[in-house]
């Protein structure tokens, strides 16, 4: 439940920008026909693409790094952003 509860609030925190986004985008198209079902559409289908692509490369990961190396693809992104920042 922990796990769980820690997911819901790291996911909401990493996409507070993309609400601000979303918002614009409806603030720009107010008063245009077909904007909201537009944005709505890119929106779901977007997301659901990087799900679907998440899901498959998590099953796929597991045949190919045994399990004790999982922890430590968490550096990869870490290293990135340390090596831009230098």
């Amino acid at each position: 439940m922990l796990t769980l509860l820690q997911a819901v609030v790291l996911f909401a925190t990493t996409n507070i920008d993309h609400l601000v986004i979303l918002s614009m985008w409806f603030a720009r198209g107010h008063g245009r026909p077909g904007t909201t079902r537009r944005i709505l559409a890119g929106q779901y289908l977007g997301f659901g693409a990087i799900i679907i692509l998440t899901l498959a490369l998590a099953a796929g990961i597991n045949l190919v790094l045994p399990v004790e190396a999982l922890r430590w693809l968490g550096l990869i992104p870490l290293i990135i952003g340390l090596k831009a920042a230098w």
